[in-house]
């Protein structure tokens, strides 16, 4: 099985996220993306990705985020050959922990994140159940922000029905102003879940500046050449059960800052 995690940064590109989804994934199981949107003006990103793989392909998106142009979210794209979706819910977090530095950090560069949790139950053909949380943390506030959200997510699964396989992955934003330790992850890990990207130095860089990021794209632009200077590993995929020979790698996008962190694994 090939499970996917992808920050598709808005989709500013989303042609090109598209062709090189193709080129690089397919045939794929489950693609879980962070930052897609829609508008009147705009076909929903998931939606766009899954017709270009083929009608094998669905989508289903969370996009409670509202930038009045347009809404934004988490989704899944995922092949109906393989798995079926049996339900999702999706829920906003609390929102950032800002001490002074923050603070200043914050109001300069107007740094938003989603916010998100997209929970999705598959099932494969055989019959195993799978739930993934596709997850968006904050990156304002530190390490102090994302385990107010980790441990808001954490209870939510509590309550849910227990599966044989479970994955919370996604762009988790560890970007911390002093502390390079990211104890939040931890809270995952305390419940059993194994890091499965531990091999994966960085995913994400500011090589891809996006024109829309008005108040802080002349400063990535210029940033741009050194990007390799500022690579963060920001994205992870946690699972839990009997994963048997799990193989991960990060994979380079030209249409993103992000890499794609890929899973694939026996079940």
């Amino acid at each position: 099985m090939k499970i996917i995690t992808l920050n598709i940064q808005g989709g500013f590109k989303i042609n090109q996220v598209c062709q090189e989804t193709k080129e690089k994934f397919a045939p794929l199981d489950l693609l879980c993306l962070q930052e897609v949107c829609e508008s009147q003006e705009i076909t929903n990103h998931a939606q766009q990705i899954a017709e270009s793989l083929g009608r094998n392909y669905a989508s289903k998106s969370f996009l409670p985020i509202d930038f009045k142009v347009k809404s934004m979210g988490n989704a899944f794209v995922f092949n109906k050959k393989s798995l079926n979706l049996l339900d999702s819910h999706g829920f906003t977090l609390p929102g950032p922990i800002l001490n002074f530095p923050w603070k200043i950090l914050n109001h300069q560069l107007k740094l938003t994140c989603d916010r998100l949790c997209f929970t999705g139950l598959f099932q494969t053909k055989k019959g195993l159940k799978i739930r993934v949380s596709n997850v968006h943390l904050d990156s304002a506030g530190g390490t102090p922000t994302r385990k107010r959200q980790i441990k808001f997510i954490l209870k939510i699964l509590a309550t849910f029905e227990k599966t044989r396989l479970e994955f919370i992955l996604g762009d988790f934003n560890t970007f911390n102003l002093t502390n390079k330790s990211f104890s939040e992850l931890n809270l995952i890990q305390k419940k059993g879940f194994k890091d499965l990207t531990k091999n994966i130095p960085w995913t994400a860089s500011p090589s891809n500046p996006d024109p829309a990021w008005k108040e802080s794209y002349f400063l990535m632009r210029s940033l741009k050449p050194f990007s390799f200077l500022f690579r963060k590993k920001m994205d992870y995929i946690f699972g839990k059960g009997k994963i048997i020979n799990p193989q991960s790698l990060a994979i380079s996008f030209n249409s993103t800052d992000h890499q794609a962190i890929v899973i694939e694994f026996n079940i």
